[in-house]
């Protein structure tokens, strides 16, 4: 019987040593694989977030190279994806305010041509008012209001055009011939 318990007592000591031993095994087992599933997914991450800064600071050709066979796959076509958009529009928007810029020259040119006009043309009334017939008096002040209509109309389709351009007003499309647009 003695034997018996001190082999009882030796076997339990013995089953828990084994146990907390198996125990501390498996631990750092998991431990080790944790932290090695861990750096494997945050490398990718890493490499993500290090693509998604270089892009902030405007290298607008910064992208996840083989996107498809990385464990982010989903987030990195995604970023790809938004980067593209993004330098389409960018893109888009120089192109527009290089419209912008032309059209505000074209618009600057065409209004000083009637300005110019009419300046002229009241100039010499006023140097030559003792000098001019009742017939070359009216002609200038003719031309003056010509001059004066056109700017008119050129700065209502100026005030059309930014209209349209912050979407005030919506363009009424219709049907026409396109032998009426070449004649005019």
């Amino acid at each position: 019987e003695e034997q018996a318990a001190v082999t009882d007592t030796l076997f339990d000591s013995y089953m828990l040593k084994m146990g907390v031993q198996m125990f501390i095994i498996a631990l750092l087992v998991a431990l080790i694989l944790g932290l090695l599933a861990i750096w494997y997914l945050t490398k990718n991450l890493s490499n993500i977030i290090e693509k998604v800064r270089r892009f902030k600071e405007g290298d607008y050709n910064a992208r996840i190279e083989n996107a498809n066979d990385k464990d982010l796959s989903v987030l990195s076509n995604t970023f790809n994806e938004m980067a593209d958009t993004i330098v389409a529009n960018i893109d888009e928007l120089k192109s527009v305010e290089k419209l912008r810029r032309e059209l505000i020259a074209n618009v600057s040119h065409d209004l000083r041509t009637p300005l110019a006009i009419m300046q002229g043309f009241v100039e010499t009334l006023l140097i030559k008012n003792d000098s001019l017939s009742a017939n070359e008096r009216e002609h200038y002040l003719n031309t003056i209001l010509n001059s004066s209509d056109k700017l008119k109309s050129l700065i209502a389709q100026l005030f059309e055009y930014s209209k349209l351009e912050a979407k005030q007003i919506e363009p009424q499309k219709e049907a026409f011939f396109i032998s009426d647009l070449i004649q005019d």
